[in-house]
């Protein structure tokens, strides 16, 4: 059976607090339209190769903490990583 594929998602209304906290990462798009459809592009070659998505919606404020607890910088890496642990969480 393929890997799941976890894929963040952040409220529209979220977006501005997550651009202020992602303020020094250029890969960070400024409108939220844009980092949706990056990530249904994403999301489509995930599917296209086989494997399922996982949808894990995270808050800037738990993301924020995350952040704090590893001792690292937001970044939309950071993101990411923040979907993986949560998603295990469960």
């Amino acid at each position: 059976m393929p890997s799941q594929s976890v894929s963040p998602r952040i409220a529209r209304e979220d977006y501005i607090a997550f651009k202020i906290l992602l303020r020094t990462d250029p890969d960070f798009p400024d409108r939220f339209e844009e980092w949706q459809r990056l990530c249904l592009r994403h999301d489509a070659k995930r599917v296209n190769s086989g494997h399922p998505i996982r949808e894990v919606a995270i808050g800037p404020d738990e993301f924020a903490e995350y952040c704090r607890a590893c001792g690292r910088e937001p970044s939309s890496a950071m993101i990411l990583a923040f979907a993986v642990v949560k998603a295990a969480r469960g």
